[in-house]
């Protein structure tokens, strides 16, 4: 009679356990799945970043008129560079689609020399 009891101790035990652990991956899923996009998201922002401001030193430490505008591909996305002078300002700014789909724009503006 003792080993009817714990048996189904057992297995209320091991049902919780599980609810448990099914309730934790799904919660935890969607988090990390969200945190791998923004992480994406952020090393794109950077990587187009540094290809804006290493583009743009040529145009302001030489005697070169900027480009107007011109595309690339970076890690598999398609960025636009767009230069123009703004009075003794060059700004270059880069266009690009995100891992969300939404449209980006970064601008970064330098003296030329």
């Amino acid at each position: 009679m003792l080993g009817t009891i714990n048996r189904g101790f057992t297995l209320i035990e091991v049902l919780v356990a599980t609810g448990l652990l099914t309730t934790a991956i799904s919660l935890l899923l969607p988090m990390i799945s969200l945190l791998n996009n923004e992480q994406l998201i952020l090393s794109e922002r950077r990587q187009i970043m540094h290809e804006l401001h290493d583009n743009l030193q040529p145009y302001l430490w030489k005697e070169k008129s900027a480009p107007g505008e011109y595309s690339s591909k970076i890690n598999g996305t398609l960025v636009t560079y767009e230069y123009a002078h703004e009075g003794e300002y060059v700004e270059g700014c880069a266009i690009w689609q995100n891992v969300r789909k939404t449209n980006e724009t970064l601008c970064i503006y330098g003296i030329k020399e």
